[in-house]
């Protein structure tokens, strides 16, 4: 972004050289004040590289203490959601002028300097008058940027033009590389420079990265960050010309060798080829690059619907289209205001630990006109698959015509339906034989599915439709099935799990225009596994044979991902998303109901909800109400809820079974179901006005 004024005045929104009328700004729709002070251009690293310290987040922010440009460091110990300032660079030529920092944690030794010591740059005399010489500093901490010391100078502008945006990365030969943006070529209005050293002392190569053959072009504000696969990817804007600050990356094998400088890039754009435009900033989160910049653009070069709200995302090391994902500190004026360059200017991401979510901090005006840092933690999933839309897997119990139905295998190997309709009550018939193990079903249309394990180990698919009457029939696995499926509908495909005797989770699918397909998720689980789609992604958790839980998610514009949860798992989950947050409960090897939940916010959490229980657990969600229902070690049905006007509740609502319960909310009456040892089926139902129920279904 072209500069035309001092970078004093641009921090102080250009009091003294503008008049402007007072206006008031609409603060950020999303996230929290980071604190209290002034903020311009803020940074953020977390600690990967200091032991006992890792995952701690460290931020920066230009600010103003005792009457100098200082960079501010903070703390935060909750996943960056609350900061409390430790120290300040606080350089001694701050009074000509500072600018566009940087902070780096060093990934290993650079000279004398050993892996995790702090780095921290910026752009100096820009304040300096006519005859200044501006200069990239560096200074360093070795005690997570409490205190610093000078380190060295990259470089001193020949010229009164401008050296501006450091950005540090070590290459993979162990040199510590310094990018920056270059005014003071005469052949070039603006171009990225880089530099290496091999002590952060001396530095050395100085080579031209982008400097187009059109001199009024303007690449720079430089971002550089490692990618899955090991290459580095670099972002930035072009400005000047024909240009309006697009923003494009490049890679490099080793963060060294960047290409021919006279190629401008890849341009970011979306597959409808929106693209965003002015001080653009990258992150990695799992296998998935975040951009950010300060606008969005349509095609046409106007400005997009979600300007100021939108975070792109590419899985594939930032080349071919992006996607859209939400903001979560959305600006209502993106860009304006009467310092241009606060709302939104060079925000900062930051990607989760666990490759989940991200941090942003992002700045903008108060309505006193000041520029504040505003920070929020989002999902780092597609827009549209975050939030409290979400399908649940199929269950034993579905509702069709009017009709509540329940599906179980019996001791003789027989696959039973039984259920009851309000105007002829209860029925039960028989659909198929050798089978074992617990079915899971959905409805499709109109009709009724049902899989279930062959008691040879095969994958049977059993489905009755009401235009022919008849119940058909498929085989969807030969052999090698040692768990009973998890199956669900999204969109209009037919989607199931199960886990093979190899302990591996597989997957098939069937639509109606492409027919059957099949994949394999992952290796080493064992167990029923649980499955939910949220939005477009579709979520998979099951165990391993240590009690692990592996979660593995995918959807089509990031492909698969996975973790590993050190759970004490000893029966199969129950899963659902509940606003943003993932909830898994489940009974460990001490018979304990265990509830483990995630939100973008805080990672994982987790209580204990009961104990005294064993097998799976079922779900319900009533209002704000959580339900859960496990079988006592007794043979009683518990019940577990909780809400968060008065926290946990717990009842028993029956005695004698001896299968899991299954559960559904039909219009405000939560319903469970179970099997006792007989194989009846037993009911209970409750709803506000008339309490608890229960009835006998049959075998």
């Amino acid at each position: 972004m072209r500069r035309v004024l001092s970078v004093l005045a641009v921090l102080l929104g250009f009091v003294g050289l503008l008049t402007i009328a007072p206006a008031a700004h609409a603060v950020p729709g999303g996230g929290t004040q980071m604190w209290s002070g002034y903020s311009y251009y803020p940074r953020l690293i977390r600690l990967e590289h200091n032991g006992s310290s890792n995952g701690m987040v460290v931020a920066a922010v230009v600010t103003n203490q005792n009457s100098n440009w200082v960079g501010a460091i903070f703390h935060s110990t909750d996943n960056g959601r609350t900061y409390t300032q430790v120290g300040a660079v606080n350089d001694p030529v701050n009074s000509t002028g500072m600018c566009c920092q940087t902070l780096y944690e060093l990934p290993s030794a650079v000279g004398g300097m050993p892996a995790g010591t702090l780095l921290w740059a910026a752009s100096f005399g820009a304040d300096a008058g006519s005859g200044r010489h501006m200069s990239i500093r560096v200074w360093r901490s070795n005690d997570l940027g409490v205190s610093w010391s000078y380190l060295s100078t990259v470089t001193t502008a020949s010229s009164s033009l401008g050296l501006w945006e450091p950005e540090l990365t070590v290459a993979s030969d162990g040199h510590l590389v310094v990018f920056y943006s270059d005014e003071t070529d005469p052949a070039h209005s603006q171009k990225l420079e880089r530099a290496r050293s091999t002590d952060g002392v001396t530095w050395t190569d100085f080579s031209d990265t982008v400097a187009l053959a059109d001199s009024s072009a303007r690449p720079g504000m430089a971002v550089v960050r490692r990618v899955p696969g090991g290459s580095s990817l670099m972002s930035y804007e072009v400005c000047g010309g024909s240009h309006v600050c697009e923003a494009y990356v490049r890679s490099s094998p080793d963060g060294w060798n960047w290409g021919t400088p006279t190629d401008i890039g890849t341009q970011v754009r979306t597959a409808d080829g929106r693209y965003p435009a002015s001080t653009p900033t990258i992150t990695v989160v799992g296998n998935t690059v975040l951009l950010t910049a300060m606008r969005l653009r349509n095609a046409d070069g106007s400005f997009a619907a979600g300007d100021g709200r939108t975070v792109l995302g590419n899985a594939a090391g930032g080349q071919g289209s992006w996607f859209d994902i939400a903001s979560p500190v959305p600006l209502p004026d993106a860009g304006g205001g009467p310092a241009p360059t606060c709302p939104g200017y060079s925000s900062p991401l930051l990607g989760s630990a666990d490759g989940k979510s991200f941090i942003q901090i992002t700045t903008d005006l108060d309505a006193s006109d000041q520029c504040r840092a505003y920070v929020g933690q989002a999902s780092a999933l597609p827009s549209g698959s975050t939030g409290s839309t979400w399908t649940a897997e199929g269950s034993q119990v579905y509702l069709s015509l009017s009709q509540q139905h329940f599906t179980a295998t019996n001791a003789a190997g027989a696959l039973r339906n039984v259920w009851w309709d309000s105007s002829t009550g209860y029925a039960a018939n028989t659909w198929a034989t050798g089978v074992t193990g617990a079915p899971v079903t959905f409805v499709d249309g109109t009709q009724q599915h049902v899989f279930v394990r062959g008691s040879d180990g095969s994958l049977q698919h059993y489905f009755w439709d009401s235009a022919t009457g008849s119940t058909l029939h498929d085989t969807w696995a030969a052999s090698g099935v040692a768990g009973d499926p998890a199956a669900m509908m999204i969109g209009n495909a037919q989607h199931v799990w199960w886990v093979d005797s190899a302990g591996t989770l597989e997957h098939s699918w069937w639509d109606p225009a492409g027919g059957s397909h099949h994949d394999t998720w992952t290796t080493g689980v064992t167990g029923r596994p649980s499955a939910m789609l949220v939005g477009d992604v579709q979520h998979v958790f099951v165990r391993t044979p240590t009690g692990a839980i592996r979660h593995v998610w995918w959807d089509a514009a990031q492909g698969s991902q996975s973790e590993t949860l050190p759970a004490d798992a000893a029966s199969d989950l129950a899963v659902a998303e509940i606003g943003d947050a993932q909830h898994l409960w489940f009974t460990d090897s001490a018979g304990r109901l265990q509830h483990w939940w995630w939100s973008p916010a805080a990672g994982w959490s987790n209580d204990t909800w009961g104990s005294g229980v064993t097998g799976r657990p079922t779900f319900l969600q009533d209002g704000a109400q959580q339900h859960v229902f496990v079988r006592g070690s007794g043979g009683t049905l518990e019940h577990y809820f909780w809400q968060s006007s008065d926290g946990l509740h717990h009842d028993t609502w029956g005695t004698g079974i001896t299968g899991a319960p299954t559960s559904l909310l039909i219009g405000n009456a939560q319903h469970v179901w179970a099997t006792d040892s007989n194989g009846t089926v037993q009911h209970w139902w409750w709803d506000q006005a008339d309490g608890l129920r229960h009835d006998s279904w049959g075998s």
